[in-house]
């Protein structure tokens, strides 16, 4: 009787997390899509503009992270400084492939975009 109920509280588990795993992943899949239509409205993409914009940013958008998933063990006293650099260094280097495929105009935007961007996201966050 034990083992009967050890396995049906073991795929219950299992089954929830399954289902949160599944919940989330359409959370960022939703969210993704957000960014996308707010970023195009935002900068005014043309097609031909998205295009080209888009692979280069979700490769900004990928070093970003690997630049943050670097960083955030190191509790160094020099450690932020560095984060810091590293981050300036990779948005330097995307601020020039940016303006090879968008006008001056529309790199200025889409740095405005981000931050607005981030601040839906967090208001989002803190209604729930």
């Amino acid at each position: 009787m034990n083992i009967t109920k050890l396995a049906i509280r073991a795929s219950l588990i299992l089954l929830f997390l399954t289902m949160t795993s599944v919940f989330v992943q359409a959370q960022q899949d939703d969210i993704k899509q957000y960014k996308i239509a707010f970023f195009t409205e935002k900068l005014e993409l043309t097609e031909t503009e998205a295009e080209s914009f888009w692979p280069v940013y979700n490769e900004y958008e990928k070093e970003k992270k690997e630049l943050r998933v670097k960083f955030n063990d190191d509790d160094g006293p020099d450690a932020k400084v560095e984060q810091m650099e590293a981050e300036m260094t990779l948005l330097k280097e995307y601020n020039a492939k940016f303006k090879e495929v968008l006008s001056d105009n529309k790199v200025g935007k889409l740095h405005k975009a981000e931050k607005e961007f981030k601040e839906i996201l967090i208001k989002m966050l803190q209604n729930r």
